[in-house]
């Protein structure tokens, strides 16, 4: 069995775009499936976007929380 190098071009572009892959149940996949019909998108680009949408939730919530745990115990 032969071995090739990788191109350099090949060894940036995996570098920058690294493969995740993880698993799914079946309910989620058909629910994958639908909005990658419906919208046209990649199954990337609905996870980046999930995702984005998802640490604006969180970075939200931290910081009103933040607050929150603040102002009470200025109140102390």
């Amino acid at each position: 069995m032969s071995q090739t190098k990788k191109l350099p071009s090949r060894i940036k572009y995996e570098k920058n775009n690294p493969t995740v892959s993880f698993r799914v149940t079946k309910e989620l996949k058909d629910v994958l499936e639908d909005i990658k019909e419906s919208t046209g998108k990649s199954y990337a680009e609905i996870v980046k976007e999930v995702l984005t949408n998802a640490k604006e939730l969180w970075e939200k919530a931290l910081e009103d929380g933040y607050s929150i745990g603040y102002e009470d115990a200025e109140r102390e």
